[in-house]
């Protein structure tokens, strides 16, 4: 990090802090007042002087890497110097009065080490291959069906568990996986015809909108492939992955509904009244929504739905949505 000799100068005022926490004692190098180090000098106490390079790479380490420290103020630049500083010099009396020698400290400054050691572990074990798997996955968009078994109890969490293989060994005989998601899912959606999830098909789905296991399994079964039985906190599972397929960006959608009434074309005939009123300038599409929709939620809002993924839309509005070059 580049400090400016102004800011330098201001740093060498400072005086003495809280202790810092950034760096074990056994660890604390020393830079004898005599020496000529090539980097600036920024403090010193007794004979030994601290170089802004030390000092940038502690104070780099504490914020959690030098792109952290980067963000940083100069107010909390000087009050690093100062903590750092006192820090130093609790470090010296220390080693003067022998502490570093005594087994118990050292078995201290090991337990701390770990504990400093332990978030860089999450970090580059846990959470950036999550992250990574996360964005390398929601690249895909998996069209899916399901059959959902829910246990309510641990009692009958093996009653579930047979009748999902009973329903796995039925897929392996060839019966049709729609047939028996309408016959067997647990799933709500399962027998409602019209609403997404029906005979178990959900259609077009994302890294991060379903749970863990289940999105585990969407990505790792093959399109035309049935998987093994699986349990989320919702039950045990079967599914069939239909296709796989670049996912596309999500778009801000807004609609105006107006519901069929029979085989009357009247609904149909409304709404392209009220598209040519809009197309000409004669009427604002929030307006129009407000006024016309049946959509309840929406229409208070002009019609705004928000950000919708378009592959997990029902077939015709999705394509719909693919048409248009703005929304």
């Amino acid at each position: 990090m580049d400090v400016p000799k102004t800011v330098i100068a201001a740093l060498l005022l400072c005086s003495t802090i809280a202790a810092c926490s950034t760096m074990s004692p056994t660890d604390a190098p020393e830079t004898t007042a005599d020496s000529s180090p090539e980097s600036p000098v920024v403090a010193r106490y007794a004979d030994t002087a601290i170089t802004l390079t030390e000092l940038d790479s502690a104070f780099a380490e504490s914020a959690g890497g030098p792109e952290n420290a980067a963000d940083s103020s100069l107010s909390a630049y000087r009050e690093f110097l100062d903590q750092y500083v006192n820090f130093r010099l609790k470090i010296r009396a220390a080693r003067d009065a022998g502490l570093d020698t005594l087994p118990s400290i050292r078995q201290d400054v090991q337990s701390y080490r770990q504990e400093l050691a332990r978030p860089g572990l999450l970090r580059e074990e846990v959470y950036e291959p999550v992250a990574r798997t996360l964005y390398e996955r929601r690249n895909q968009a998996v069209d899916v069906s399901h059959i959902l078994i829910r246990t309510s109890s641990d009692q009958d969490t093996l009653s579930a568990y047979r009748t999902a293989q009973s329903i796995a060994d039925s897929l392996e005989r060839g019966v049709p996986f729609d047939e028996l998601a309408y016959r067997n899912s647990e799933d709500p959606s399962a027998q409602k015809e019209g609403s997404r999830g029906y005979k178990g098909r959900l259609g077009y789905i994302r890294a991060g909108q379903i749970v863990q296991p289940f999105e585990n399994r969407m990505y790792a079964v093959e399109p035309g492939e049935v998987s093994d039985v699986f349990r989320t906190k919702y039950g045990y599972h079967i599914l069939k992955v239909h296709d796989r397929r670049p996912a596309k960006r999500p778009v801000q959608l807004s609609h105006i509904l107006r519901r069929p009434s029979g085989a009357s074309d009247a609904p149909r005939q409304f709404l392209d009244s009220l598209r040519t009123l809009i197309r000409e300038g004669d009427l604002s599409f929030a307006a129009a929504a407000k006024k016309h929709s049946e959509d309840r939620k929406s229409s208070q809002k002009g019609g705004r739905l928000g950000e919708v993924n378009p592959q997990g839309l029902p077939e015709s509005l999705r394509e719909a949505v693919t048409e248009l070059d703005s929304v």
